[in-house]
């Protein structure tokens, strides 16, 4: 699409930090809506998926430690930077844990949760026993081909 768009394609489609031997890694997508360089809603960069190397993937976790969190603060920043290149509305992350809504405040204060009652709800048809109790971990966006 941004080849049809803006005569070019888009080279990062992620970013990884390492602070003080803590990795962190970011992928994302970008879904464009519109070529107008000034009115730009309808662009977005989804990050689809966000990994804090030996970190634990419990979203009620309260482990935050500071340099995951700085890790993740220090790509969103990369993924700010592309989102500005490619004229994106916004940066969008589904599902995301205490650590990555900490580092966003601190890359941008005026970042905000969203609660998904319109649109792109992920969903689970289930074959189960009703009385198994489920833990959905990860509730990711997919990017299209």
């Amino acid at each position: 699409m941004a080849n049809e768009l803006f005569g070019k394609a888009p080279y990062v489609k992620g970013a990884r930090a390492d602070i003080n031997g803590h990795k962190v890694y970011a992928i994302w997508t970008r879904v464009f809506g519109t070529s107008d360089m000034i009115n730009t809603k309808g662009n977005t960069l989804h990050i689809l998926r966000i990994l804090v190397e030996e970190a634990p993937i419990d979203v009620d976790s309260s482990d935050l430690h500071p340099d995951h969190i700085a890790g993740i603060a220090s790509v969103l920043r990369v993924a700010q930077r592309e989102a500005a290149e490619w004229h994106m509305h916004e940066i969008e992350i589904w599902n995301p844990h205490p650590r990555t809504l900490a580092a966003a405040q601190i890359v941008d204060p005026t970042s905000h949760l969203i609660h998904r009652d319109s649109e792109s709800i992920a969903s689970l048809k289930w074959y189960g026993n009703s009385e198994t109790s489920v833990d959905w971990l990860e509730a990711d966006k997919s990017g299209w081909c």
